[in-house]
């Protein structure tokens, strides 16, 4: 098999991105193996350094494009170098559990990985405030370069394992349209004021029946 198809879809979780940094957001992509072709029972565990699911690394490898009324500025070339595998505290591999002998509907089985943007990193440095960004995959091609079976999903990869080639077939998405991540930069979002109760305790009256 030249190409495995998987399920993408890539969304926001806000529609406006808090240049503050006191509304946490986030690229949400969701994938799901859905192919009539993978008949095999193992979960796939996927390296995603380096593949549309890095963020910075996509938008300036296209994998990922940014469209719509203003795109990122040209600069996001000093994104080229950067990826998920340079950052500790990434979340480097996925898991996909295979299709075989699935009870739920395909929809309620999408893994979801979130790419959280902060508000001191690169990529936000390149996002204006009262711009407006859309980011959707730039073709079928994932950009996963590493990926592999496992019979035990739930298990920590090996060193050894980590330093086996990859599994032949390419992962694509499987979609002509799997969403875009729509949002407006804003510099800051208006918190409503904070809202406090007090308690006071207060002597009971004595009544005195006539």
């Amino acid at each position: 098999m030249d190409a495995l198809m998987i399920h993408t879809l890539i969304q926001s979780r806000y529609s406006i991105f808090d240049a503050c940094g006191e509304l946490p957001f986030s690229i949400i992509f969701g994938l799901c193996r859905n192919s009539t072709d993978d008949i095999d029972p193992r979960a796939l565990v996927v390296d995603i350094s380096g593949s549309a699911l890095d963020v910075p690394y996509a938008l300036a490898n296209e994998l990922l494009k940014s469209h719509g009324i203003n795109t990122l500025r040209s600069d996001k070339q000093r994104l080229k170098d950067a990826n998920i595998s340079t950052s500790p505290s990434r979340t480097r591999f996925i898991t996909l559990p295979s299709p075989v002998g699935r009870t739920k509907h395909y929809k309620e089985c999408f893994t979801i990985f979130e790419y959280r943007i902060d508000a001191d990193s690169e990529l936000a440095s390149l996002l204006q405030p009262g711009k407006e960004y859309s980011i959707k995959l730039a073709s079928k091609d994932l950009g996963i370069k590493w990926w592999t079976y496992v019979d035990d999903p739930q298990a920590s990869l090996s060193e050894e394992q980590i330093s086996q080639s990859s599994e032949p077939a390419k992962l694509l998405n499987s979609k002509p349209s799997a969403g875009h991540a729509t949002f407006t930069v804003v510099d800051s979002v208006p918190w409503p004021p904070e809202v406090s109760t007090r308690m006071y305790m207060i002597p009971a009256t004595e009544i005195t029946a006539e």
